[in-house]
This record gives C-alpha cells, sequence and structure tokens, in this order.
C-alpha cells in the first residue's frame, strides 16, 4: 500500500472507533479508496503506454493489471470484492472499471476512471 491509502486507512479506523461506525462499512469505504488509486494507476499506465504510438485496440485488463499493480497476496487483476477489473476501449473513451461492493454491472456502486481519446 501506498502512503496515502496507508493514512485513509488510519484515519478511517481511527474514526470508526470514536464514532463506533460498523466495521465493515469502514472497510468497504478504505476497498473503494484503494479501488479508486489502483484504477487511477492502470488509467495513467495506459496513457503513458500511448505516448508517441497509436492507442490499443485491444487489452486484455486482467494481464495488463498483472503488468503494472503490486499487490500483496492477491491477484493484481481483481478489486479487493474479489471481481476482476473491467476495461473497455471504445472509439472516444477509454474506461477502467470495478464492479464495486455489488459486484454487479452498471449499478450505481461502480467505480470508474475514463480515458478520453
Amino acid at each position: 500500500m501506498s502512503l496515502p491509502v496507508k493514512f485513509v486507512t488510519a484515519t478511517l479506523l481511527s474514526g470508526a472507533l470514536a464514532t463506533q461506525v460498523d466495521p465493515h462499512s469502514v472497510l468497504d469505504v478504505v476497498r473503494v479508496a484503494v479501488t479508486q488509486h489502483e484504477l487511477s494507476i492502470l488509467r495513467r499506465a495506459y496513457l503513458l503506454d500511448s505516448i508517441g504510438e497509436a492507442l490499443p485496440e485491444e487489452v486484455d485488463c486482467a494481464t495488463f493489471a498483472r503488468q503494472r499493480l503490486i499487490t500483496n497476496h492477491r491477484d493484481p487483476a481483481f478489486d479487493l470484492w474479489g471481481n476482476p477489473y473491467q476495461l473497455d476501449i471504445g472509439t472516444r473513451e477509454v474506461r477502467f472499471w470495478s464492479l464495486g461492493p455489488d459486484g454487479a454491472m452498471n449499478t450505481n456502486d461502480d467505480i470508474e476512471f475514463v480515458l478520453p481519446v
């Protein structure tokens, strides 16, 4: 984990202890923060890979994530809820996303980063 995630985790956990928030909801908030961070890294890596070259039309998201994310004790192709990260390369945008806590596609808890092309 990077320093910002540790800071967020410590802040959330200390706040949870002080206010007696359900630890599962605090854990989901931390998972969302880590997922946002990882998706941001993937989006940035895709952009850097495309500098001076045509954007790839087809990319295997699992391979891409495994090559660019470092995680301890879990497959980096999956978010913290155990769902695979998703990648959609369109004509106008590249979209990286996680299915979020509910694991269902196209719901309000999906977490996404969009890169206009």
